[in-house]
C-alpha cells in the first residue's frame, strides 16, 4: 500500500512537469532506486541525443538506442526486467556484442519487477516525447 501510494504521488509530481524535463526526473527516480538494488551491480543510467547508457559495476557499459526500444517488460517476477528491441539487435552489450534487449537481473529477493518495468516505460515514453 504505501509503494503504491508513494508510486502515485511521484507519478501525479511527474505528469506536472514539462515534458521536456520529464525523462530526466524518471531517470533520478531509477538511478535512485539502483544505488540499492543487487548491490549497486547497474546504474546509473543516463542518455544523450541517441543512446539510455547503463552503467555497470566494473566500469563497463551497455547502450541501447532509443529510438530503436520498445518497452520494458517483466520476464521472470522478482528476478528479470528487459528493455525490449523494436527490431532485433538494438543494445550493445559490454563486450561490444549486439543484443535484443537490455537485462536488469537479481537473485536477491525483494526486487518489485512490475513497479520497476513500469518506471522504465515511463522513461522511455518520456524519452520519445523529447
Amino acid at each position: 500500500m504505501k509503494k503504491t501510494l508513494l508510486f502515485l504521488i511521484i507519478l501525479f509530481h511527474f505528469s506536472q512537469k514539462a515534458q521536456s524535463q520529464e525523462y530526466k526526473e524518471h531517470l533520478t527516480v531509477i538511478n535512485t532506486f539502483l544505488e540499492t538494488f543487487d548491490n549497486g551491480y547497474y546504474g546509473p543510467l543516463s542518455v544523450d541525443d541517441i543512446y539510455l547508457y547503463c552503467n555497470i559495476k566494473g566500469n563497463r557499459q551497455s547502450k541501447i538506442i532509443i529510438s530503436e526500444i520498445s518497452k520494458a517488460n517483466v520476464v521472470t517476477p522478482q528476478k528479470e526486467v528487459k528493455i525490449q528491441c523494436k527490431n532485433a539487435n538494438c543494445v550493445t552489450g559490454v563486450t561490444g556484442d549486439m543484443y535484443d534487449s537490455l537485462t536488469f537481473r537479481t537473485d536477491l529477493s525483494g526486487f518489485d519487477t512490475e513497479n520497476f518495468a513500469l518506471l522504465l516505460n515511463l522513461l522511455i515514453d518520456s524519452l520519445r516525447n523529447r
